[in-house]
């Protein structure tokens, strides 16, 4: 188990990062609202609209991923093990990426697997 510092540190940093999320979202939503037809040549306007709406979706999955990592180091789920060879995750690491599901060498394997598509974008990155 990690110890409680690093737990009330993660949380503490994903609670601010999903406040983060829930602002960007709100902006989103007001740029959407904004958009108006008649501001845009003809296929702009459907070009802005789907930026903002993929921005959107993005920040939704984003918040949705901070908030079950949250619920887990709430419930004691987190460990600190990596998934995939069980090592202990070093905790200055996850206390720099609370989201962080891989060890450092799991992670470095994972990124040259990426473009294979293996363990792409696993454990990592801004929930």
């Amino acid at each position: 188990m990690i110890n409680l510092e690093t737990k009330e540190y993660c949380l503490n940093k994903l609670y601010d990062e999903r406040a983060e999320i829930e602002k960007r979202i709100e902006e989103l939503h007001i740029q959407k609202m904004k958009l108006k037809s008649k501001d845009y040549e003809m296929g702009q306007f459907a070009q802005e609209r789907d930026r903002i709406n993929g921005f959107l979706n993005n920040a939704f999955a984003t918040h949705s991923k901070t908030s079950a990592r949250i619920k887990e180091f709430k419930e004691d789920a987190v460990t600190g093990d990596c998934t995939k060879c069980e090592e202990k995750i070093d905790e200055k690491d996850l206390q720099e990426n609370p989201c962080r599901r891989l060890c450092i060498k799991c992670q470095k394997e994972a990124n040259n697997h990426n473009h294979s598509g293996a363990y792409a974008n696993v454990g990592v990155g801004t929930p």
